[in-house]
C-alpha cells in the first residue's frame, strides 16, 4: 500500500506541473481516502476500464482524458480516487509527445509552443506503417503526396487538425515541417495541407497519447514495486469504428464481383 502523497510526488518529478497548459494542471477529479492498493493508468475513463479497474480492485485510475461520469456508481461504490495529469505529461520531457517522437525513430527533437518536432529518413509509408501500429488502429487517415520523402515532422496533441489550431500548422510548416501528425483531420486542414504542400498524419485523439500512457504505465510500476503496488493499464478508449457497405447492381443477371478489401463495388455504365 502506497499513500497518495507518495503517488503525487512521483508524478511531480516525471510530469512537472509547470509543463501544463494555462489552467490544466494535474488535479484529483475524484478523490477517496489517502492511500493506494492498486493503481491504473489509462488515456480515457470509459465505463469499461472502470469496470475492468474495479474488478481488479484499482482504487486510483491515473487518466489523460476529462472524466463526465462514466461508471459513477461503480467509482463510488468502490471509493476509486480519479487523477487526471493531460497536458503536463503530454509536455513532459518523458511525457506523450516525447514518446511518440522517439518511438517513430524521430531525432533531432525540439519541443516548441505545445508541440514537438523531429527529423527522420522515414518514407511516409514506412512511417504511416510504425504510426499505425503504435496508436493501435486499423485504419490510419492521411493526406498529401505520399511519393515525397519525410524530413521534418511536426507532433500537435489531441485535435490539433481542427480550425482552431491553425496557427500552430502555420508555426510548424514555417520552420519546415512536411509532415504533421495529430488527431482529427478538418476540412480546414486539408484545405491547408494541400496549399502549402505538408501531408497530415490522423492518429487519433487517443491514438496519439496511448504510446505515452503505456510508458507511464511502465515508470510507475517501476517506482511503486518496492511499495507493493501494482500498476496495471487499461486498453479501452474512444474512438471511431468503421463499417464497410457492400452494394451491387444486376447486370445480365450478375452483380459485380468482390473487390480487394470485402467492399463491392457498383459502377455506373
Amino acid at each position: 500500500m502506497v499513500s497518495h502523497e507518495t503517488i503525487l510526488g512521483i508524478l511531480e518529478e516525471l510530469a512537472p506541473r509547470f509543463c501544463a497548459e494555462p489552467g490544466d494542471a494535474p488535479r484529483f477529479v475524484v478523490k477517496h481516502g489517502e492511500t493506494c492498493r492498486r493503481l491504473g493508468v489509462c488515456t480515457d475513463p470509459t465505463e469499461r476500464n472502470i469496470l475492468l479497474a474495479a474488478s481488479q480492485g484499482t482504487d486510483f485510475l491515473l487518466i489523460h482524458h476529462a472524466w463526465e461520469g462514466e461508471g459513477a456508481e461503480v467509482i463510488a461504490a468502490k471509493k476509486i480516487s480519479l487523477y487526471r495529469l493531460h497536458s503536463a505529461w503530454d509536455l513532459a520531457p518523458e511525457g506523450n509527445l516525447v514518446t511518440l517522437a522517439r518511438m517513430l525513430g524521430l531525432r533531432e527533437l525540439v519541443l516548441r509552443e505545445g508541440t514537438i518536432t523531429g527529423t527522420t529518413d522515414l518514407g511516409l509509408k514506412d512511417l504511416l506503417d510504425r504510426a499505425q501500429r503504435l496508436a493501435g488502429r486499423n485504419l490510419l487517415p492521411y493526406c498529401g503526396d505520399p511519393n515525397r520523402r519525410v524530413r521534418t515532422v511536426g507532433i500537435i496533441p489531441g485535435s490539433g487538425f481542427l480550425p482552431v489550431f491553425r496557427g500552430r500548422w502555420e508555426s510548424l510548416a514555417s520552420i519546415g515541417c512536411d509532415t504533421i501528425i495529430s488527431g482529427e483531420i478538418s476540412h480546414a486542414a486539408a484545405r491547408f495541407a494541400a496549399r502549402n504542400g505538408v501531408r497530415l498524419v490522423d492518429l487519433g485523439h487517443s491514438g496519439l497519447v496511448r504510446p505515452g500512457m503505456m510508458h507511464l504505465a511502465y515508470l510507475l510500476r517501476s517506482r511503486l514495486l518496492a511499495y507493493g503496488c501494482e500498476v496495471d493499464f487499461y486498453e479501452d478508449s474512444y474512438g471511431l469504428d468503421y463499417h464497410v457497405a457492400a452494394s451491387s447492381r444486376p447486370e445480365e443477371g450478375k452483380t459485380t464481383g468482390e473487390q480487394p478489401g470485402g467492399v463491392v463495388l457498383p459502377f455506373p455504365r
